[in-house]
């Protein structure tokens, strides 16, 4: 229930927020050719380096041009929207069933999943404990991402509780679908560890298990396998990245990620008929 309605709510956010963008497409083209302007100012080789500001500013108000970069900025993020401040609307009904599902299920994690685990805490904290932490002092590793920080925090670099308790559903959520955080006693969300087989059955059955797969039963040489093979294929890949078109890296605020471009592969689809 717990992820449907999380999900739910994300949708809705989704479908919230491309109406109010749509219904800003007018403001954002008037911006754009604001801009438009004030750049064939800057373009324009006759105009002296010195007479470029006031011109601009004789045709389009300092104010109205802030206010289109701003606009523009916003609306043409290159992460693309996430439409998260919309979610906003729906924190009312979450609140209705969080409290209890904080006292009444225990998270667990199977790798280094800290920051979700200390933020959930954090929220039980606030519901369940006298006198309540300050909001303030919540944990910030789970707000990782560019786009959550721009909810997260308000102008004044306060956290705001509501887009906090989306963010930490959110990581948490997608924790649970990797299975990196699990709850005990659970027989669909359980720790996947617990159907290996373990001590003397997988000792029997370690032998027979490596050589249907092709493996050593040493799992320091088959580690160490993978290492090469891995380090083989990162110096593939970085000696030919710089002639690599379908690869490029993009900036998103203060990080950077690598951006892959479809491939088209119709040429080889005409070679194989």
């Amino acid at each position: 229930m717990l992820v449907l309605i999380v999900a739910d709510k994300f949708k809705d956010a989704a479908k919230a927020g491309l109406k109010a963008r749509l219904q800003l497409l007018a403001e954002v083209d008037r911006a754009t050719l604001q801009l438009c302007e004030a750049c064939q100012f800057i373009l324009d080789e006759a105009l002296p380096e010195s007479e470029i500001r006031p011109a601009v500013f004789e045709q389009i108000p300092r104010e109205q041009l802030a206010k289109a970069v701003t606009l523009v900025g916003q609306e043409m993020s290159p992460q693309g929207p996430h439409y998260y401040d919309q979610l906003i609307h729906g924190y009312r009904s979450v609140r209705h069933f969080l409290p209890t599902l904080l006292q009444t299920i225990t998270f667990q994690s199977v790798s280094d999943e800290a920051d979700v685990l200390s933020a959930w805490q954090f929220l039980y904290r606030l519901d369940h404990e006298k006198p309540k932490p300050d909001i303030q002092d919540a944990p910030q590793g789970v707000v990782h991402s560019a786009a959550w920080r721009a909810v997260v925090f308000n102008a004044h670099k306060q956290i705001d509780r509501r887009y906090y308790t989306f963010c930490t559903l959110h990581q948490l959520m997608a924790a649970l679908q990797r299975r990196d955080i699990f709850i005990a006693p659970s027989r669909h969300w359980q720790d996947q560890r617990q159907q290996l087989l373990q001590g003397e059955a997988w000792q029997k059955a370690r032998p027979h298990v490596c050589a249907a797969l092709g493996k050593s039963t040493d799992g320091a040489q088959e580690v160490a396998k993978l290492a090469n093979q891995l380090d083989e294929l990162y110096r593939q890949v970085a000696k030919r990245l710089a002639q690599n078109k379908a690869v490029s890296i993009k900036k998103e605020g203060e990080f950077e990620r690598i951006s892959l471009r479809r491939v088209q592969y119709s040429h080889l689809l005409r070679w194989e008929r």
